[in-house]
């Protein structure tokens, strides 16, 4: 069963999920990005760099990860890695799904 963009929402406001975008920053400056989302490029999870291995560190296995990017194909490969690490994470798809859904976006700050 996939999760809707509200019930995903929803879920991420009382603290129960954890929403995580993984597109590059030249994308996320100019669309900015979903409300309460946690910004960790696929690259960097690709390339193992120390921000991914401090992200990782920072994750909770109790807690479903929904994972999105511009249109699910990145955000796929990266939920099944968490998946496959022992995570329950899942794929929300792309970006304009949450804005299309009418759910918060905040402009982008590194």
């Amino acid at each position: 069963m996939m999760t809707s963009h509200k019930e995903a929402h929803e879920l991420i406001s009382q603290g129960k999920a954890i929403l995580v975008d993984v597109r590059e920053s030249n994308e996320i400056v100019q669309t900015g990005l979903a409300e309460g989302a946690i910004w960790m490029p696929l690259s960097a999870m690709q390339d193992d760099l120390e921000q991914w291995r401090i992200f990782r560190q920072q994750l909770v296995k109790d807690k479903l990860i929904f994972v999105y990017c511009a249109s699910g194909a990145r955000s796929g490969r990266f939920a099944e890695f968490l998946c496959c690490d022992g995570y329950k994470a899942e794929n929300l798809g792309g970006f304009r799904e949450w804005q299309s859904a009418g759910l918060p976006v905040k402009p982008f700050q590194k």
